[in-house]
């Protein structure tokens, strides 16, 4: 019997990992900078609170520290599995502090390449990350002219318009900075939700000039 394969000609790489950090020391220093400085973010938000960069090299919290390792591993690791060759560093990072009935519109990160989410504290229904899938307008266009019918198309994975993430504490996730993503509003009254995103840039080497 002739079989006729299917396979997946256009695909994004998504990695996403459990770490074991102590998000605890790495919450206390979110929000040490937040009632420490006036500097902050509106641009994707809707309420809640987004640092400016943070200043990596003056970061002296263990765990923090500890995360800025594990993530250059991690988008290394990443950017060498989908065939980049020159090794990538943490480029900028910002932290988000999400309350009750806030979120994060559609966006992209422009002007990397890889970026990525850590998750630090994520308690019930606080929202999760989706992400849109490009080329869902035009197959929606297509599949609406020939009308077919809800149970005619299976819309997973090939048609699906998009993709959500759980959120997780001690998570990472690393995805193409062009892919469009959205965060759920935080729906917990009680609890924040707080994450460490972040984008990169090509790893600069100190030259020698003498």
């Amino acid at each position: 019997m002739n079989l006729y394969n299917v396979e997946a000609v256009f695909p994004q790489p998504f990695s996403v990992e459990d770490l074991t950090l102590d998000v605890n020391q790495i919450a206390d220093f979110c929000y040490d900078l937040k009632n420490n400085t006036t500097v902050k973010n509106e641009k994707s938000n809707c309420g809640g609170w987004q640092s400016g960069n943070v200043d990596i090299e003056s970061i002296k919290n263990i765990e923090f520290k500890k995360l800025l390792n594990e993530i250059r591993v991690g988008i290394n690791k990443v950017s060498s599995n989908i065939g980049i060759v020159p090794k990538l560093d943490i480029g900028n990072l910002w932290i988000n502090i999400n309350q009750y009935g806030n979120y994060n519109n559609s966006h992209r990160h422009t002007g990397s390449i890889l970026s990525g989410t850590f998750y630090v504290k994520t308690p019930e229904n606080c929202g999760n990350i989706r992400f849109e899938n490009p080329m869902a307008p035009l197959m929606d266009s297509y599949l609406h002219f020939w009308n077919f019918k809800e149970n005619e198309v299976s819309y997973y994975p090939w048609f699906s318009s998009g993709a959500m993430f759980p959120c997780k504490e001690n998570m990472i996730i690393i995805f193409p900075s062009w892919m469009e993503h959205s965060v759920d509003r935080n729906s917990n009254i009680n609890e924040d939700r707080i994450s460490i995103s972040f984008n990169t840039g090509k790893e600069h080497k100190n030259e020698n000039t003498q």
